[in-house]
């Protein structure tokens, strides 16, 4: 264990604590989330020895826009109590940052978690195109789990209209330097065509 000096920036706690490993893959994980699969490590694992991977989570989507939003409709995810994820894994266009599991080799390559999005905002979708640069994928293993949504971020919202104002000023301005990094890869969707199509006609007979 090891204790930061303040509390500060979250992303420069992580990179500090990731470089302190010795370990061959880095799991970065939110205290909020309980695991039910034994052997959702070694699934998270196991998908990293996929041809091309790079990246394994346990929610994301496979399309995001221009604007560096996700399409929920292209969301998977291993989440209970209805996980949508087909085993063993998909392919998407980012891994959310409620699990991320990666190999120390390959986030040392990309320099670490990009500390300028500040307090967390940004660091799952910039990590994920960061992998994609490299020509690896992103892959949701399933492998279920529950996210009990402590919600502390929100904390003192209703109490405090100008603590989510900030929060809302905050996410913008992550959003707008990740597509701004990015906009050579947005937007991004690993669907096949037979894919789309489904979820197109999907979408039009809902």
């Amino acid at each position: 264990m090891t204790r930061s000096e303040s509390n500060g920036n979250v992303i420069a706690a992580l990179n500090r604590a990731w470089r302190l490993t010795d370990t061959e893959f880095v799991c970065l994980i939110h205290n909020d989330t309980e695991m039910v699969e034994p052997a959702w490590l070694a699934r998270l694992i196991a998908a990293l020895a996929e041809p091309g991977a790079g990246l394994s989570g346990l929610y994301g989507a496979k399309r995001l826009r221009a604007s560096g939003r996700l399409v929920g409709r292209t969301v998977v995810h291993s989440l209970l109590p209805s996980p949508t994820v087909r085993a063993p894994w998909e392919d998407v266009a980012f891994v959310d940052a409620v699990c991320l599991c990666i190999s120390r080799r390959l986030l040392d390559s990309i320099g670490g978690l990009d500390e300028g999005y500040g307090f967390y905002h940004g660091i799952d979708r910039d990590l994920s195109l960061a992998v994609a640069d490299r020509g690896r994928r992103c892959l949701i293993v399933h492998a279920p789990f529950w996210h009990h949504g402590g919600k502390t971020r929100t904390r003192g919202f209703d109490a405090d209209p100008e603590l989510e104002r900030g929060d809302r000023a905050r996410r913008d301005s992550a959003l707008a330097r990740f597509t701004e990094k990015f906009r050579h890869r947005l937007p991004r969707d690993v669907r096949g065509r037979r894919e789309r199509v489904r979820d197109w006609l999907r979408t039009r007979l809902a």
